[in-house]
Parts: C-alpha cells; structure tokens; sequence
C-alpha cells in the first residue's frame, strides 16, 4: 500500500516567494522561514501521545472511524464529536461529508479521470478528499499546516 504524503520540503534556497534564485536576505521583516519536510505516518503517530502535541483525541485508545457510505467507500479517522461536531455528525452519524455540493464536483471530476492521476489537496483537514482520491486510484499530496490533521489522515490510511 502507497503511504500518503502529508507535507512536502522546500528548496533550502527559496524564501518562500517560489523563486529558489531570490535572495533570502531580501524578505519582509518578520518572515518566516520555517522549511516544511515530509511526514510520515509511523512517526507522526508514534508522537501522538507526546506530552507537547496537542490531539483531542489524546485521552482515547484509538480514535473513531468510519466506513463512509460513498462508492468507493474508504475508512476515515475522526476527531471526538466534542471538538468537531459538524464532521462528526455528518461523517460518524450518516457516513458521508457536509459539503455535498463540493464533493459531487469533485466526484465528477474524479469519474472523468481516464487513469489515475495525482491528486493536490492543500488544507486537507480530516482528508475527506485525500482518501476518497486514493480510493479511486489516485496518488495523492496532502498539506495541512496543522499536525494533527496529519494524524488524522494517517490513522485513516492505515485502514485503506
């Protein structure tokens, strides 16, 4: 099974305006220049429970998942419905996301796709739409500048 990619790595050169040529002295004050790197899954999970990493669903066993109802179906990891209550009702009660709208675009599209591709997914969140491309087929690059989303995703791909 492929692992899902998280994160990706920047070019040491580049100050974050997309040119690597670009002077990294010639930023605004204050910039930040936080290189992002590949996250992978062993790890991320392995420091879930780390006393500095925050998960709201640090205190359970396991977090909760779900068959969806979408075809393909594909399991998914969910944060406690006390800390996202909307996906939790929408995913966990009736297995299947709030934003019907998106996700039968995005349906569409995928449908259209002769061969599998590689699927961009920047803001991933829970990864509604990173594990529903991989269970089409499609490779996937996942971003979330918040690590538990990435924890999220990966307790998810474990189940694929």
């Amino acid at each position: 099974m492929n692992s899902l990619s998280a994160a990706t790595s920047m070019n040491d050169n580049d100050n974050g305006n997309g040119n690597p040529n670009d002077n990294p002295n010639d930023k605004p004050a204050g910039a930040d220049t936080k290189t992002l790197h590949h996250t992978s899954c062993p790890s991320i999970i392995a420091h879930r429970k780390d006393k500095d990493f925050f998960d709201p669903n640090k205190s359970l066993e396991e977090s909760p998942k779900r068959l969806t109802i979408t075809n393909p179906p594909f399991w998914i990891s969910l944060h406690t419905e006390r800390f996202d209550k909307m996906r939790w009702v929408s995913i966990m009660v009736k297995g299947n996301y709030y934003e019907t709208g998106l996700t039968n675009l995005f349906k569409e599209i995928l449908a259209k796709t002769e061969s599998p591709g590689l699927v961009i997914d920047v803001g991933m969140n829970i990864g509604w739409f990173t594990l529903w491309s991989r269970a089409h087929g499609h490779k996937v690059a996942s971003f979330d500048p918040n690590p538990v989303m990435h924890v999220r995703v990966c307790e998810s791909n474990r189940w694929l």
